[in-house]
Formats: structure tokens, sequence, C-alpha cells
């Protein structure tokens, strides 16, 4: 299980260090400030799985209690967490904890084998988590892009991953850049500093946010890259015709 992890992150650590091309959806730049842009997404397709819970850091915490054993044990069990947490407990990683983040057990054996044709996805960047509150804590789904060649025929995960393949139509985005790990104080002011970067420029302007309340992660990086780590605040964005923006009201 461990070797398995790592050579997950190895992997994608070796894909963004090299340069190696790393399918991502495909934007053009409509719109830049120097805190904020607005980019219009082309058609994309995604592989989805949706927990529910209260935070980016209880969910953490929640994988590592309800996952470990169970995927150490019997590792063909579906464990409901929207994060993977591994200690390596050895005199040089003891204490270490190895955050693999937003990407749930479903999409992990999805990507790796657990589909109708038994094919090896490569990995594609960034990982996508949507929160969308609700009455019981929030929605946490995650999102891993499927390559143009998937598209239109993806891969069929086995029933029981309860998987979702979603398909975006071209829309606009709002987005802020922030470095670091994305954990749930440094979101909340990153959404705030969207957010009022998006009011001084609605303002008087036809384009609105579209449901305001919800909002996506995009993270680029293996969680074990300490340094230079790129993460984006997402925003659907509608209204912005000389743009391109189309208006979907909600539904993308």
């Amino acid at each position: 299980m461990v070797k398995v992890l790592l050579v997950l992150m190895a992997y994608l650590s070796f894909l963004v260090v090299s340069g190696y091309a790393i399918d991502s959806p495909q934007y053009t730049l409509v719109y830049s400030q120097s805190d904020f842009q607005i980019r219009l997404y082309r058609q994309s397709s995604w592989m989805s799985a949706t927990v529910h819970g209260t935070s980016f850091n209880s969910s953490t915490k929640d994988a590592f209690h309800r996952c470990v054993i169970v995927t150490v044990t019997v590792w063909h069990n579906m464990c409901p967490a929207a994060h993977w947490v591994v200690v390596l407990n050895s005199i040089r990683f003891q204490h270490l904890y190895l955050k693999i983040p937003l990407m749930t057990p479903w999409v992990y054996k999805y990507i790796h084998g657990a589909n109708r044709n038994a094919s090896h996805l490569v990995m594609t960047a960034p990982v996508l988590t949507s929160v969308t509150p609700s009455a019981h804590g929030s929605e946490y789904t995650a999102r891993f892009f499927l390559s143009p060649k998937y598209e239109e025929s993806p891969p069929q995960p086995y029933p029981e991953l309860n998987l979702q393949f979603d398909k975006w139509r071209s829309h606009c985005v709002a987005v802020r850049v922030f470095s670091g790990f994305a954990v749930d104080d440094a979101i909340t002011k990153e959404i705030k500093a969207l957010q009022t970067s998006l009011d001084g420029y609605l303002y008087g302007n036809p384009a609105v946010v579209e449901e305001k309340n919800s909002y996506t992660i995009a993270q680029y990086n293996a969680s074990y890259h300490l340094t230079g780590r790129v993460n984006e605040v997402w925003m659907n964005i509608s209204g912005l015709t000389a743009e391109g923006c189309p208006s979907y009201g909600g539904k993308y």
C-alpha cells in the first residue's frame, strides 16, 4: 500500500518537475489583473466522486482514521473519504505525514485500472475539489481531468466505485492563484480576497458570479512539495458576452 502511494506521488512529481507534458483543461485568458484572472475554459470531461464533510482539514483527519487501517488490511474495501493520509513509521520518516490531497480511493482506483477496460490512465492536472454548502456540512466533489482522447468515451468505472462522469460545457471562471498548502484558513482567506476583487470588477458590469456560496480549489502539485506550490480558487462567472462567457444558470 505504502509503495503504491509513493510510486504515485513520485510519478506525479517527476511529471511536474521535469516539465513533462501533463494534460490540462484548455482555456483562453479573457481578462487579467494582478490579483485575479478570468478564463474561458473549453469543454472538458472529468471523473468525479462526492463525499460530505465540514472542511478540508476535517476531511483529511477523517480519511486517516477511517481509511488507513481498512486499506492496509482489506485493500478492496471502499472508504468514504476525500483524502488519504499515510504515516510512514520508520527511523527516517517517523511522524512524516504524506497527504495525497483530493484524490479519493475511488478515483485513485479508477485511474489505476478499476474500470471496464482495465486501463491505466496517465495523471493529469489540476485535481479539483468543488465545494458546495449543504444543510449538513458541505459536499466535496473531487474531480480528475480526463485526457482529450477519453473525452467522448472514457473507460467506464466499476459500479461499486460510485463515480460520476461529468462533461462541462465551455464557461468562464474567475481565478485567484495562491501558494502553500490548500488548508482551511488559507482557502477562506483566498476566497474572500477573490470575492473582494470581483466586487470591484463587477460593479456596473453585467457579469455575475454563479452560485456565490460555491467554489472550486485546483491543486497542481504532489503533496510532498513543500515549496513552489501552485493552487487556485475558482468561481464560475457569466454575463461577459463580449468575452464569450456563456450563461447556463449554474448548470455546466
